[in-house]
């Protein structure tokens, strides 16, 4: 039910979220439905809980720092309406690649200055791998905030495996040692289900398939995925000026649907081998080629021998100064097995 997803006044339910026993939570919404507030929220609710807090890149942490754009600004105003005595939440850079999150009080100047323990750190994705020295065995949880970059902004090299990579050194052998794994918690707008973290982790074509049948959640041992598609708050702004000005275009759909219906998806078919003969493999797919038909299929099924070119940019460059694979596609003349393969296909295209 959508109730047990969102408040009584319609905004997202975190605390459900953060209590759910699920180590790893994938969660999309549409723009302004409290995702990131309600987080925040809940971390200063949870005190001593200490925290990560994450984007992708060492611009968009910087970008934070602006009174304007900081993401504790909201919550820190309500906590101080609730509690004159609250001390907001700010940013202190620790080094080059991290920042703390400390309760702060303006000094006798009217800068702000540290006014008790720290209560969580702040940090990018792009950059966490160059972080020294920093002890991560207090963390409890990460706050991944923005994970889907929006689609004009360029994406990084292994930009998911570099998030495994963080993981990996925050949680360490915690588990090993009898105790719970490291939380975490991504937020994002839907701005496209072929995003780097969705696709690493395997979900795209179940997340795809959920979407396309009006679902808005599933859940395993270790992850729940939700998209906040019915949200009540996004129902409610349907007829303020910017979606009235912008209603039934795609970014419509994605900041008030939640929808993924910006990404294109070609053929979707599953064919049977015996008509193909496999011409070349290029990292996680396969493509053949009809027997008789001017026709590519393109699978995660390999089998027959043909060339295979690893995974990486390079390999793909040759497989692309070879193989003929563009004409067909912009041709219409290309078959996925699922919407993943198609992906992958378009990386090995470079058009990811």
């Amino acid at each position: 039910m959508a109730s047990k997803r969102y408040t009584k006044d319609g905004w997202v339910d975190m605390a459900r979220i953060f209590d759910n026993g699920v180590p790893w939570n994938i969660l999309i919404g549409g723009r302004q439905i409290g995702k990131t507030y309600s987080a925040l929220m809940q971390l200063m609710d949870r005190q001593p809980l200490f925290f990560l807090f994450l984007r992708r890149t060492e611009d968009e942490l910087v970008a934070i720092q602006d009174p304007e754009l900081d993401p504790f600004r909201a919550p820190n105003e309500d906590r101080q309406r609730e509690d004159p005595e609250w001390k907001p939440w700010k940013m202190f850079r620790l080094n080059k690649h991290v920042w703390g999150v400390f309760p702060a009080e303006l000094d006798e100047k009217g800068d702000w200055k540290i006014a008790g323990e720290k209560v969580g750190l702040c940090a990018c994705v792009k950059s966490f791998a160059k972080v020294r020295g920093l002890s991560a065995r207090q963390i409890e949880l990460i706050l991944y905030d923005e994970f889907i970059p929006e689609p004009h902004v360029p994406r990084f090299r292994k930009e998911g495996s570099a998030f495994f990579n963080l993981y990996e050194s925050v949680n360490s052998n915690r588990e090993l040692q009898g105790k719970p794994p490291v939380k975490v918690i991504c937020l994002a707008n839907s701005n496209t289900i072929a995003n780097p973290l969705m696709m690493e982790l395997g979900i795209v074509e179940k997340a795809d398939k959920l979407e396309q049948t009006g679902g808005h959640s599933f859940k395993t041992r270790d992850l729940y995925y939700c998209n906040f598609s019915d949200s009540p708050v996004s129902a409610q702004k349907v007829d303020t000026v910017l979606y009235r000005l912008t209603k039934n275009t795609e970014f419509a759909r994605m900041a008030l649907l939640s929808s993924f219906s910006g990404d294109e998806r070609g053929n979707i078919a599953s064919k049977d081998l015996r008509q193909y003969k496999p011409v070349v493999v290029a990292g996680e797919i396969e493509i053949y080629q009809h027997k008789t038909r001017p026709e590519l299929y393109v699978t995660m099924h390999k089998s027959g021998a043909c060339p295979v070119y690893e995974p990486g940019e390079i390999n793909f460059q040759r497989v692309r100064r070879r193989y003929n694979l563009l004409d067909p596609y912009m041709a219409g003349k290309v078959y996925f097995e699922t919407y993943t393969c198609e992906l992958y296909f378009r990386s090995v295209l470079g058009m990811a």
